[in-house]
This record gives C-alpha cells, structure tokens and sequence, in this order.
C-alpha cells in the first residue's frame, strides 16, 4: 500500500494533493459551521435574556427582594455569548491560517490579484469590512444594556 505522498493513485495523481485537497474541503466545512454556529448564537442568546425578563416581570417574581438579584442573569448570558464569539473566531482564524498554507503548498508564489491563488489567500489579502468588529459591538451593547437595566432594576426600583 502506498502512503501519502509515496507515488500515486490508479488514476495517476498524488497521494499527497489528494489527501490535502479532502482536508482543505473539510476544513472549509468545519468554518462554514463555525459561522453557522455563530450566527445561531447571536440568535438564540437575545431570544434567551427576552425569555429571562418575561420571567421576571411577572409579578409573582417581582415580589422577593431577593429575586431582583436574578436581573444579573442577562448580563452574564450576554457576557457569554461574546466569550462563545471569541473562542469561535479564534478557532476559525487558526483553520484559515492553515488553509492559507495548503495554498501555498498547492499555487506556490503568486500575484493575488491577477491569477488564482486560493480562496483564503486572496481574501486574507483584500480588505475586511469588520464583521468581527461589528460582532463584537452587538454583543458589548447587549451587555451594557442588559447591566444598565439589572443595576436600575437591582437599586432604584
């Protein structure tokens, strides 16, 4: 049995290259699914702190004063759903960076923007328009919001 990178396949191609180029489409899975997950988080996280302000304004719930304390639930839930966005973005920039260097491997040195040289590479190139950024604004006004109406809830109310 040959290895990877030892001869070639009944159809004449590299072991290697063909192993690589079923990892690249994998790795392109695993970050279509962290985006994926993403974008579910920024979905079901708010739909969860509505849920936990519902509940605590009902008027059974409003009656303990140790209840207000449950008003720092939101907050926390948002402060997590930012700690989820960050480890996810890290994940996904550690698979782009390896993606980059199969690319590398496969087009060698190249003119980004006048041959093909990689989907990664070339957008790693170009200019971003900060959806990490914007990401992370969304996440930090929930938190603000949510702590502002948990610190009015808590001590003025």
């Amino acid at each position: 049995a040959k290895g990877v990178g030892a001869g070639g396949d009944a159809a004449g191609r590299p072991v290697r290259q063909e192993f690589t180029l079923s990892e690249y489409a994998a790795l392109q899975t695993k970050i279509d699914r962290a985006v994926t997950d993403l974008q579910r988080v920024e979905t079901v996280v708010p739909l969860a702190i509505a849920a936990v302000y519902v509940w605590l304004w009902k008027d059974s719930v409003q009656a303990g004063a140790a209840a207000r304390w449950l008003h720092l639930l939101p907050p926390v839930m948002a402060m997590f759903g930012l700690h989820r966005q960050e480890v996810r973005y890290a994940y996904i920039s550690k698979v782009e960076a390896y993606l980059r260097r199969v690319e590398a491997a496969i087009y060698g040195q190249c003119d980004l923007h006048n041959s093909v040289c990689g989907w990664e590479r070339y957008y790693g190139s170009v200019v971003h328009y900060g959806h990490r950024s914007a990401r992370r604004i969304f996440w930090l006004v929930l938190i603000l919001a949510t702590s502002l109406l948990a610190v009015y809830q808590i001590w003025f109310r």
